[in-house]
């Protein structure tokens, strides 16, 4: 659901008529709510005086990335195998 989603709003970036890209992402997102699945808006902005570029990513969901640290990496053990010299 999510790829269709993503074309989705490939499709609706792609409208020249700025009422119809509004109408097809409020209904993308109305559909993403209808599933449980997150959104994320993405503003970008750029500074006149110096052209850097600021992108701020806004995430709907509150929950944080549960993240895994891996200090030893067992699958590759015949990497440090030095027993052909």
């Amino acid at each position: 659901m999510s790829a269709v989603l993503n074309l989705a709003e490939m499709t609706a970036d792609n409208q020249m008529d700025d009422d119809a890209r509004a109408d097809a992402r409020e209904l993308i997102l109305a559909v993403a709510e209808l599933f449980d699945i997150p959104t994320h808006r993405f503003e970008i902005e750029e500074c006149e005086q110096d052209h850097s570029i600021v992108i701020k990513i806004h995430s709907d969901d509150d929950s944080k990335p549960k993240l895994t640290l891996v200090s030893n990496n067992d699958l590759n053990s015949n990497d440090n195998d030095n027993s052909n010299d």
